[in-house]
């Protein structure tokens, strides 16, 4: 299991700055792909609320609708910051 969280944070740290850029930009492309990723990896470690704001955004993303990217990031963020600290705790306990 220690692997796949450090999997995670590492996979994380690079589609969240994608996401930040992508909403920066408004680059449907890059939300939608960068999204995709996150949702998929979030799933891989339970993550369910995360995995489901990416959803969101992926959706908008696909549709073209990247005016409330800004808003949506932001609450990816957010829940990402819960995930971080719940499986550096889960992390503590194993080792």
């Amino acid at each position: 299991m220690q692997q796949v969280i450090n999997l995670f944070f590492k996979d994380a740290a690079d589609l969240l700055k994608n996401l930040t850029e992508g909403a920066a930009s408004r680059d449907a492309v890059l939300l939608h792909h960068a999204s995709h990723a996150l949702k998929s990896v979030s799933e891989n470690v339970g993550a369910a609320i995360l995995s489901a704001r990416c959803g969101e955004l992926e959706a908008m993303a696909q549709s073209g609708i990247v005016a409330a990217a800004g808003t949506m990031v932001g609450a990816i963020l957010e829940e990402y910051r819960a995930v971080e600290i719940a499986l550096s705790a889960n992390l503590l306990k194993v080792a």
